[in-house]
């Protein structure tokens, strides 16, 4: 009985022990989860951040485009081409930021051990703001494929009759939409996202590295004009920003 009750306490001993090691390893990961998700959150946010920039642009870009399609009679000239620092194919008459919202970090660990280790209230946090993130990459194939129906105003349309003027008139109303839908998920993002402490960090520490905004403030410029407004992005680097 002895020797059975030493083995049996030994045995639970061990099993004790490895239950804690396989614990502290589940938070380890728990912790490195949650940082993965924080740098894909901080990178959403900060595109959100750069799409409320450019949104007066696009904003300005349709309205030209409206009025020159809605005035024109007879022939019209090629619109003028967005400015762009890439090469391609056919000119740009739409041209929104090309960015890639990644939510692979949240897709991998769902179902993990290690995500149940990260505390409900946090974890459905971080659920909300992927499945806005991935809302925000549908939108912004939408908007790809609406400013496909722009592509022939890049070169010279004959014969602009009323029902070729409507066409394209519903073209440039049907992006209009996307584009609003894509601002106001890009405030409920920033919104969401810096109400997190941590994340409104990241994201402010990355606009307030010596070289990195005045850099890519000035990139922006070159590529859309002074339409920009860098308001939501300066406010974040004022001291007693939340």
């Amino acid at each position: 009985m002895v020797e059975f009750t030493v083995v049996v306490l030994g045995v639970l001993v061990a099993l004790g022990l490895e239950n804690l090691v396989q614990e502290a390893r589940f938070r380890t990961d728990a912790r490195d989860l949650e940082r993965a998700f924080v740098d894909d959150v901080s990178r959403a946010a900060f595109l959100s951040l750069e799409r409320q920039a450019v949104t007066p642009c696009l904003i300005q870009r349709l309205r030209v485009l409206s009025e020159r399609v809605d005035a024109a009679t007879g022939d019209l000239e090629p619109v003028e081409a967005s400015s762009s620092g890439f090469g391609f194919a056919t000119p740009q008459i739409y041209r929104s930021p090309t960015r890639l919202w990644v939510t692979s970090s949240f897709d991998r660990a769902l179902g993990s051990e290690a995500f149940k280790r990260i505390p409900a209230d946090r974890a459905v946090e971080y659920a909300s703001l992927f499945a806005q993130i991935r809302k925000q990459q549908e939108l912004n194939d939408a908007e790809f494929l609406a400013a496909m129906g722009l592509a022939p105003l890049a070169y010279s349309q004959l014969n602009m009759d009323a029902e070729v003027r409507a066409d394209a008139l519903q073209q440039i109303s049907n992006l209009d939409r996307h584009q609003a839908l894509i601002a106001t998920a890009s405030e409920q993002i920033v919104e969401n996202a810096l109400s997190l402490q941590l994340i409104g960090k990241d994201v402010r520490q990355f606009l307030d590295d010596d070289e990195g905004f005045p850099e890519y403030r000035s990139e922006m410029i070159a590529a859309y004009g002074d339409c920009l407004d860098f308001t939501a992005m300066e406010r974040l680097l004022t001291p007693d920003a939340s």
